[in-house]
């Protein structure tokens, strides 16, 4: 019954109801992950289908499904689970856009993700959309990218209104989050580990793919990667977004 800042609120929203009808165990707080996760496998084979054809997306659903952390992480209730669904949702969406509606849909998307786990993620997200679809109407995007904002802050202000500054802090400035940037062992290791028998097909892809989007999606993991390092706690499970473009590499 203690008020703490965490996380934002997505994931116990789409729990709430659930909890209400089956009361409060353990497989009702790992349901959502379950589910959304099922999905963005679903969502890895139908973007790899988009901009492959339809045996990379096999493969690459597949090699996402078996990577480390996948199954053990993501059965277990963790937000990870969601907001790599929130991101490949996105990136489906923009692959699809043809009206003003469909902007509108991934607007509602992309805050999805700052509802998720954290208004960082948004930037990524965008970045990651405009090197997946080059061609998409730049304006309109924009505009979604900043219409997405207006529901996090309805809730950024009603938590400021109830909780005061040390609200704002946390969620919005990322109260305590950097750091100067230093080696982290832990993630590479976690990395290699996760993608160990990936790893000789990332690198056959890189270097004999004609595919144009295998480069760009690896810098990409790349930079992620090195973001990390500027955070005050890097977990292994904070790998999980890139995995699936790891895993669409490796189908190529």
């Amino acid at each position: 019954g203690q008020y703490y800042l965490d996380k934002p609120p997505l994931y116990f929203w789409l729990s709430f109801p659930i909890v209400k009808i089956f009361t409060l165990e353990e497989w009702q707080m790992r349901f959502i992950s379950v589910i959304v996760s099922a999905l963005s496998v679903v969502l890895i084979y139908l973007i790899s289908k988009k901009l492959f054809n339809n045996r990379t997306a096999i493969f690459s659903s597949l090699s996402f499904i078996i990577m480390g952390q996948v199954i053990e992480r993501l059965s277990k209730g963790n937000l990870d689970g969601l907001l790599v669904f929130a991101i490949l949702l996105c990136v489906y969406i923009s692959l699809n856009l043809r009206k003003l509606h469909t902007y509108l849909l991934l607007s509602l998307c992309l805050s999805l993700v700052v509802l998720t786990k954290s208004w960082i993620y948004l930037p990524f997200t965008v970045l990651l959309i405009l090197i997946i679809s080059p061609d998409i109407n730049k304006k309109l995007f924009f505009k979604s990218a900043l219409l997405s904002l207006v529901l996090p802050s309805v809730w950024f202000l009603l938590g400021f209104y109830k909780f005061g500054p040390s609200f704002f802090s946390w969620y919005l400035f990322l109260s305590g989050a950097w750091k100067i940037s230093s080696i982290r062992f832990d993630l590479l290791t976690t990395l290699v580990r996760d993608q160990l028998f990936f790893l000789p097909l990332i690198s056959i892809a890189l270097t004999r793919s004609k595919e144009k989007l295998v480069k760009p999606l690896f810098l990409f993991s790349v930079f992620y990667i090195f973001t990390l390092h500027f955070y005050q706690e890097s977990f292994g499970w904070y790998l999980l977004p890139i995995y699936p473009l790891l895993a669409t590499i490796a189908g190529v």
